[in-house]
């Protein structure tokens, strides 16, 4: 995802907020193609090395469940700060809740 488009549509998405993380959610195109997924970390989740970490740590989730994702659909993943000191089994927990909010949302 990288369209200025894409992201346009995605702002103007369903949004689903956790505690450390929120998803916003758009339909992109039809539903063979696959899901993509953006992700944001501001500078106020801490310096480079650890938003790094928490970025490789959300791409980990995402690759291991995608099942989670409805194909032609956008996914902006944007973590905020504390994110980086909670278990990694919470995150994904976390993730895999607000992702199933969003698939039972029946605004999309």
């Amino acid at each position: 995802m990288r369209s200025r488009s894409d992201f346009a549509r995605l702002r103007a998405g369903s949004s689903f907020r956790g505690k450390f993380l929120s998803v916003k959610v758009a339909r992109l195109s039809e539903a063979e193609s696959p899901p993509s997924v953006a992700y944001a970390i501001s500078k106020s989740v801490g310096s480079a090395p650890v938003r790094n970490r928490a970025r490789r740590r959300i791409r980990s989730i995402v690759r291991n469940h995608p099942e989670a994702f409805r194909g032609g659909f956008g996914y902006l993943v944007q973590l905020r700060p504390g994110v980086d000191r909670i278990r990694f089994v919470d995150l994904g927990d976390e993730l895999l809740g607000l992702l199933g909010q969003s698939s039972a949302a029946d605004t999309l």
